[in-house]
């Protein structure tokens, strides 16, 4: 997450650049608007995570979390 909407545009640019489909989701947590960086829907947890692992190891991020999304 990133308060810097400029940031969360640039990072979702360069993993679909990679491609890695990505794209951003608003949250806004006690009056502070983040932009989070999303990457793919995924049929199962155990599918995420391995896209996860992937995406860690050939450095497109260095941080990433596997999130549940409704």
């Amino acid at each position: 997450s990133t308060t810097d909407s400029k940031r969360a545009v640039a990072l979702a640019t360069k993993l679909g650049a990679a491609g890695y489909p990505s794209f951003i989701v608003k949250a806004n947590i006690k009056g502070t608007n983040y932009h989070r960086v999303r990457v793919g829907r995924f049929p199962s947890r155990e599918a995420a995570e391995k896209y996860k692992a992937k995406l860690v190891r050939e450095k497109a991020t260095d941080a990433a979390w596997v999130t549940k999304n409704n």
